[in-house]
């Protein structure tokens, strides 16, 4: 590092896990486990002086800002605790009516803290050591924490293994938002048909295997939004780049904007589905359709006007709605001694946003209706053959000269005589329009694997 550079080292990385497990009756057991994660990382960046020379051969200047010159040292203190107590009980009633019930407790804390030291102008160039340098001093430090609590349950039942239920919920919380919009509940049920196990289809299970027909519906929460403590406006703090009566006072500066709603991102699906197997199950697949409806999505707020100067807050902002469908289907065999299999996978979806504010319709941000990846921008019609065709259609203002023969010519979609890009919204778009679409469509993959069976 003589010349710079940058270095990260982990110090220790401490993991412990411990689990207790009860039978207090018969048939129902009591789970509890508890996990713990300290990490502590260094890092290490020393930024030397690289002078550059003029054709005398005298140093000039210095390169990329590397003066001053300057050593840093940073430590990171990350930990993490995860507590979870379950029970479940499972029996079998008149050898037909299966039945499996489970409720637990979930805690999750995580904390993070950061220190950094900073000195520059360092009196060897070679050396870096803080020690070893006379300039400004820069400490800084940061801690983060965030947690997350929760209870859940899971119903399970069967009836002859034809006739199938599950239902889950959760109740979560977590401290990334406001108190009054902290929990919410979030519950699911499933169910499924067994027809290869009805006695009409007992004709046709030499062929047919698995043939089961299910359907589900239910909700899911999240909370990944930016940020520890996203919906607290935060003063920041620090010295200003200029001197008063010889020192660099503190300044505060304001806050951004918050969402003072900010709450969960609810995600409800509707799933309908068949899974079967033929040929003695060498033949298998499965086959799904669903709709998701993402509801106050976590996303930046209507866009605001620039004289604000300040950036969107996060806020549940919009809805989504996806649809699409997963096509599995595998073969499983084996030729002599080698086993092999091979899959065909097939699958496509599309996304549209259904609420977002947007008044100006701009076409930069969310809008109703439109679909997620979708690409606006000029429609190219050919190239001019000459230099009189090329000034037929005004294009200056799209290259920033005029055009001639061999240059791409736009379409003129708006019939104007002008090609250009409007006001960028939905009511004035001028020449653009939506020319393609960046959502992978009908994704195939075909898989395939072969191993040599043990003798």
């Amino acid at each position: 590092l003589s010349e710079g550079g940058y270095q990260t080292r982990d110090i220790g990385d401490v993991w412990m896990t411990g689990l207790v497990r009860l039978t207090p009756v018969r048939n129902m057991t009591f789970n509890m486990d508890y996990s713990f994660n300290k990490k502590n990382t260094t890092e290490f960046s020393y930024l030397a002086l690289q002078p550059f020379y003029n054709a005398a051969g005298d140093v000039s200047g210095y390169y990329g800002g590397s003066n001053p010159n300057r050593v840093t040292r940073t430590s990171y203190d990350d930990k993490y605790y995860v507590l979870n107590a379950y029970a479940d009980y499972t029996n079998t009633f008149s050898t037909k009516h299966y039945f499996k019930a489970l409720v637990g407790f979930n805690q999750e804390n995580a904390q993070y803290l950061m220190a950094q030291a900073e000195r520059r102008n360092l009196i060897i160039n070679s050396i870096p050591s803080i020690n070893l340098a006379s300039g400004d001093r820069f400490a800084f430090d940061a801690i983060n924490e965030y947690a997350i609590r929760g209870a859940f349950t899971r119903l399970n039942y069967s009836y002859d293994d034809r006739y199938l239920f599950e239902f889950n919920g959760r109740y979560d919380g977590t401290s990334k938002f406001p108190k009054k919009d902290r929990f919410a509940f979030f519950p699911s049920v499933s169910l499924g048909w067994r027809i290869d196990n009805e006695q009409f289809f007992t004709g046709l299970k030499r062929t047919v295997n698995v043939l089961k027909l299910r359907g589900s519906y239910g909700d899911l929460g999240n909370q990944n939004v930016t940020g520890y403590y996203p919906y607290i406006a935060t003063l920041g703090a620090a010295e200003v780049n200029y001197l008063i009566n010889g020192d660099r006072p503190m300044s505060v500066y304001a806050p951004g904007l918050v969402s003072p709603t900010l709450t969960w991102e609810t995600v409800t699906q509707i799933n309908g589905g068949i899974d079967f197997a033929l040929l003695d199950n060498r033949l298998s697949g499965s086959f799904d359709i669903y709709r998701r409806d993402t509801k106050h999505m976590l996303t930046k707020s209507q866009t605001l006007p620039a004289i604000l100067a300040v950036t969107e807050p996060q806020a549940n902002a919009a809805d989504l709605r996806t649809s699409g469908f997963d096509l599995n289907i595998e073969w499983r065999d084996k030729i002599g001694q080698v086993r092999y299999e091979a899959a065909v996978i097939l699958s496509d979806y599309s996304a549209k946003i259904t609420k977002y504010s947007n008044p100006s319709g701009l076409i930069s941000d969310y809008y109703v209706g439109a679909n997620i990846g979708s690409i606006w921008g000029l429609t190219t019609g050919g190239l001019f053959q000459t230099d009189a065709e090329a000034l037929e259609l005004d294009q200056s203002n799209i290259a920033g000269r005029k055009r001639q023969a061999g240059d791409l010519w736009m379409a003129d979609l708006n019939n104007d005589g002008v090609i250009n890009r409007g006001a960028q919204t939905l009511s004035n778009p001028g020449d653009m329009s939506i020319i393609g679409n960046n959502t992978p469509k009908v994704q195939l993959r075909l898989p395939v694997q072969r191993e040599m069976e043990r003798l």
